[in-house]
C-alpha cells in the first residue's frame, strides 16, 4: 500500500523534464531530418528568439540570423554524416542586450535530432572578466620587470605606453613629465601617432 502511494506521487518523464528546464532555463528543439522545428520546450517563453507559432514546423535555418542559421545547418549535415556532435556558440538579441548561447545536437530516435540550448551569457562574461584580470596582472608584471631592471627612461616608457594601448583597446597614448623648474608638462614619449605634433 505504502509502495502504491509511493509510486502514484512520483513525477512522470514529462514532469521532470519540465521541472528541469524550470531550473535551469535551457531549451530544447525536435527536430526532423532536414533540420525542421516539431517542437520545442522551455522553461519561460521570454528566452525564445520569437514566439513559438513563427518558428514551429520551419527549417530552423530560416527562423534565426543568416550566418547562425548556416552553421546550425552544417552541424545537422555533420550529425547526418558521421553522428559528430559538436557544440555551436552564437549570439542574439534580447530586449535586455545581446545574449551568447551554446547549442548542442543529438541524434534521435525516427531520424530526429534534439537540440539543447543553453544560455551562457553569464558565463562567457565571467570568464572574459577573469581573462582581462589575468591580462593586467601580467601587465603589470612586465611593468615592474622594465621599471626594475633597466635603467633606461625610454625603455621603461614604452613597455608602459605598449600595456596601457594594449589593455584599454586604443590606437596611441603618450606619457607627458612635470617640468619642476618651468611647472609645465613636457614630451615625453609617445606610441601610435602619425605625426610629431604633441612633441
Amino acid at each position: 500500500m505504502i509502495t502504491e502511494i509511493f509510486l502514484h506521487n512520483l513525477p512522470d518523464s514529462g514532469q521532470r523534464l519540465d521541472a528541469m528546464f524550470q531550473a535551469f532555463d535551457d531549451l530544447l528543439f525536435v527536430l526532423d531530418h532536414a533540420g525542421r522545428i516539431l517542437d520545442c520546450t522551455m522553461g519561460s517563453q521570454s528566452q525564445l528568439y520569437m514566439a513559438p507559432e513563427k518558428f514551429l514546423h520551419k527549417k530552423i535555418g530560416d527562423t534565426l540570423p543568416p550566418a547562425i542559421g548556416r552553421n546550425i545547418e552544417d552541424a545537422i549535415h555533420d550529425l547526418h554524416k558521421d553522428n559528430t556532435v559538436a557544440p555551436i556558440e552564437y549570439m542574439l538579441p534580447s530586449h535586455s542586450g545581446d545574449r551568447l548561447y551554446e547549442a548542442r545536437l543529438v541524434p534521435f530516435t525516427n531520424h530526429q535530432i534534439i537540440m539543447f540550448v543553453r544560455d551562457i551569457t553569464k558565463y562567457k562574461q565571467s570568464e572574459l572578466k577573469t581573462r582581462r584580470q589575468l591580462e593586467q596582472l601580467a601587465a603589470l608584471r612586465s611593468i615592474d620587470l622594465a621599471i626594475t631592471s633597466s635603467s633606461d627612461l625610454n625603455l621603461t616608457l614604452s613597455v608602459i605606453m605598449e600595456h596601457i594601448r594594449t589593455q584599454l583597446n586604443i590606437d596611441a597614448d603618450c606619457i607627458l613629465l612635470l617640468d619642476h623648474q618651468t611647472q609645465l608638462l613636457q614630451y615625453a614619449a609617445g606610441l601610435g601617432f602619425y605625426t610629431s605634433a604633441l612633441q
